[in-house]
């Protein structure tokens, strides 16, 4: 279940990959929450990017 969907809607926009999901990874205030890790490669950066060039 994801805890910040506006936050997972940023990461999917920018073209990011979910890489991992730790269940009940992290202890806030008592109560355990997931972690989400995203990730994107240089190269795949660069091809979502390559006409956002200047001079193109």
């Amino acid at each position: 279940m994801v805890e910040n969907k506006a936050s997972e809607g940023v990461m999917k926009k920018l073209g990011l990959v979910k890489d991992a999901e730790l269940k009940s990874h992290v202890v806030l205030h008592n109560n355990l929450y997931d972690r989400v890790g995203y990730r994107i490669l240089k190269e795949e950066w660069e091809e979502l990017n390559k006409e956002n060039k200047p001079g193109k």
